[in-house]
């Protein structure tokens, strides 16, 4: 989920200073090279590596259109536009590390609930063979509860006959 979070960051920021800022390379080594997993989240090298970038560019390079919000800064003076280079830098840093927060955040969740969905399929499983073995348990025990009932009534019966028949042998002697 990290991994994940981290790439997504990872790109955001690229995308970010590619569209917005118009960097393709830092110190002629592309983005994709220069910005790592380990240093994305690192707001203070990124924003002076492009602070310097900025300040190495002409009047000429910067009338480009790619660097067109460069050149805005730039327009507001050396120290003014350096500042303000460094504050977007900081700010495309700041939301790089917010995307990846959140796609460490949905990816985690998706594990979630695939590890839950599974473990559920497991204890759905393991609980047939038990709920299984408790319904054998109580069919058991239902049988054996009618065959007494039945061997009661044989008993009471046959003891009901064999009542009568002293009954009626007792009523013969007594006349």
């Amino acid at each position: 989920a990290k991994a994940a979070g981290d790439a997504a960051g990872v790109q955001a920021l690229i995308n970010k200073l590619k569209v917005d800022l118009g960097i393709y390379n830092l110190y002629k080594t592309p983005l994709a090279n220069f910005i790592t997993k380990d240093n994305y989240c690192n707001a203070t090298v990124i924003s002076e590596r492009v602070k310097v970038f900025y300040k190495s560019l002409s009047k000429t390079q910067l009338e480009q259109q790619k660097y067109i919000l460069l050149l805005s800064h730039r327009n507001k003076g050396d120290a003014e536009g350096a500042r303000a280079v460094v504050e977007g830098a900081k700010t495309f840093v700041e939301e790089a590390v917010k995307k990846a927060n959140d796609m460490t955040v949905q990816v985690a969740e998706s594990q979630m609930t695939t590890l839950k969905t599974g473990e559920l399929a497991q204890i759905t499983e393991t609980s047939t063979y038990a709920y299984s073995a408790i319904g054998y348990s109580v069919l058991a025990i239902l049988i054996i509860v009618l065959v007494m009932i039945i061997i009661y009534l044989i008993l009471r019966y046959r003891r009901k006959k064999k009542m009568n028949k002293k009954d009626q042998y007792t009523k013969l002697l007594n006349q």
